[in-house]
C-alpha cells in the first residue's frame, strides 16, 4: 500500500548473531532447520535448491498474503503428493507379473506349505523364461474356488 511502512524487528538471538557476524546461512545446517523467524528476516543467501518441494511450498505459504495464491499452493501441494503416490504405484505395476493357470493346493494344507509350493512354481516359470531375478512378493488374488485356480501376482 502506498504510504505504509513495514517495521522489521529482530529477536535477541538474531541481534546477538548479527553482532557476532554469524550469517543466516551459517545458522541453517539443513532444510529441516528452516524456521519461521528466519523466513521473516528474509534469507537471500539461503540455498533454496536444497529444500524439498514441500518445504518450498510451506515457505511460500508462510510468506504469502494473497488468499487466491494460498489456495492454489494448497492444491498444488496436494497434487504433488498424489503424483508421487501415483508414480510409485505405477512403478510397482510396471514390474509386476500376473500368471494364470498355476495349480493350487487345497485349503487343507498349511499356509506356509502352500506359499512354498507357489514360490517354487513361480521360480520354475522364471527359470524357464530365463529371467534372472528374485521376486519380492508372490500371492494369489481373489477368493478361493475349487473349480479353477486363482491368478498369481508376482
Amino acid at each position: 500500500m502506498p504510504g505504509s511502512s513495514q517495521r522489521v524487528t529482530r529477536s535477541a538471538s538474531s541481534k546477538a548473531n548479527k553482532e557476532k557476524g554469524v550469517t543466516s546461512s551459517s545458522r541453517l545446517l539443513g532444510s529441516s532447520q528452516l524456521k519461521t523467524a528466519d523466513l521473516e528476516n528474509g534469507l537471500d543467501d539461503v540455498d533454496y535448491t536444497a529444500l524439498s518441494s514441500e518445504e518450498i511450498i510451506n515457505v511460500l505459504l508462510e510468506r504469502n498474503t494473497d488468499p487466491v495464491s494460498e489456495k492454489m499452493m494448497m492444491i498444488l501441494k496436494g497434487r504433488m503428493r498424489q503424483e508421487v503416490s501415483d508414480a510409485v504405484e505405477k512403478e510397482k505395476r510396471d514390474r509386476s507379473l500376473v500368471i494364470s493357470g498355476l495349480a493350487e493346493w487345497g485349503m487343507d494344507k498349511p499356509l506356509l506349505q502352500r506359499q512354498k509350493y507357489l514360490d517354487e512354481q513361480v521360480a520354475d516359470i522364471l527359470d524357464t523364461l530365463k529371467v534372472d531375478c528374485l521376486h519380492e512378493v508372490v500371492y494369489r488374488m481373489g477368493k478361493y474356488s475349487e473349480t479353477r485356480p486363482r491368478l498369481v501376482k508376482v
